[in-house]
């Protein structure tokens, strides 16, 4: 029995000299080398005049997030090859940017961004305006029965008509208008106030990707149920957005890399852009309104 004891102090002996190695190596970590690039993002949609960007740079792991934002970087941007003015206005860490479009944002506009700054790679990105769809027989119903987990829906249905023979690429939304309270008294709600709310639509297809995005084939006509939870509102509309395939293919890595980030066991997912020597997106919509 002495003979175990013995054995024993040795061995707690010898394991707590290592812990105390353990916990005083110092291990050093090299990460990899990074590429200081700028970064732009925005969006807008077919029929505004103006265009408002955010341009920023991208961080190492371990570089400060105080910088400050770009300033003086020369940026070029044109409307079908015609020179856009530009209007820029330093924030914090970013700077904002404000094109001024020369004609409303219309279908096949062509638009081209340029920006070159000291010590990053210059930056060019370039979008096309989608066409708007040709939509027929659009319908929504508030009670459109339960969904696949017995859930009560809203349903829209509309016919999707082939007119220029390529493939579009588009998702639906719902927006109505909510009334809020906001300043409550004893005696109930003393002001109100209406706010905006927007939310996909499940695309009923399965074609769909992530269950709202859709291709569809220019060439025919189909029919699209659209799905979404129910909700009281004031005044809705259906939504559908055109948008180009880079901007389909933005939205699809970005919902993959969105669902993949919290597992340790996913393949990495690089987000598509179109982007040159940059990071951000730089895309714009083209919208068709229904009012209900």
């Amino acid at each position: 029995m002495l003979k175990y004891i013995k054995f024993s102090i040795v061995c707690f002996a010898f394991f707590a000299i290592s812990c105390e190695d353990f916990f005083d190596t110092t291990i050093n970590i090299d990460p990899p080398k990074h590429e200081p690039k700028l970064a732009l993002y925005g969006e807008a949609f077919v029929g505004q005049d103006t265009m408002e960007l955010r341009l920023t740079q991208s961080f190492a792991i371990l570089d400060p997030f105080d910088t400050g934002p770009i300033i003086g970087a020369k940026i070029t941007c044109t409307q079908n090859g015609q020179i856009v003015p530009v209007i820029e206005k330093n924030a914090i860490i970013n700077t904002l940017l404000t094109l001024k479009f020369n004609n409303p944002l219309a279908a096949d506009d062509v638009i081209d961004i340029k920006i070159e700054y000291p010590g990053f790679p210059t930056l060019t990105a370039t979008t096309t305006v989608p066409k708007s769809p040709s939509i027929s027989n659009i319908t929504y119903k508030e009670d459109g029965g339960n969904d696949e987990f017995g859930d009560n829906v809203s349903l829209a249905t509309l016919e999707y008509k082939g007119n220029n023979g390529a493939t579009d690429f588009f998702r639906i939304e719902r927006s109505f208008d909510y009334i809020k309270c906001i300043k409550r008294t004893q005696n109930g709600c003393e002001e109100y106030d209406t706010i905006k709310i927007s939310n996909y639509m499940d695309i009923k297809d399965p074609a769909a990707i992530h269950g709202y995005l859709m291709k569809h084939d220019n060439t025919k006509s189909k029919n699209y149920r659209a799905t979404t939870y129910r909700n009281s509102y004031d005044s809705l509309t259906i939504d559908i957005i055109n948008m180009t395939e880079s901007a389909f293919d933005y939205e699809n890595s970005r919902r993959v890399y969105e669902n993949s980030v919290e597992n340790p066991f996913s393949t990495p997912v690089n987000i598509r852009s179109n982007i040159i020597n940059g990071y951000g997106r730089f895309y714009i919509y083209n919208v068709t309104k229904f009012k209900f």
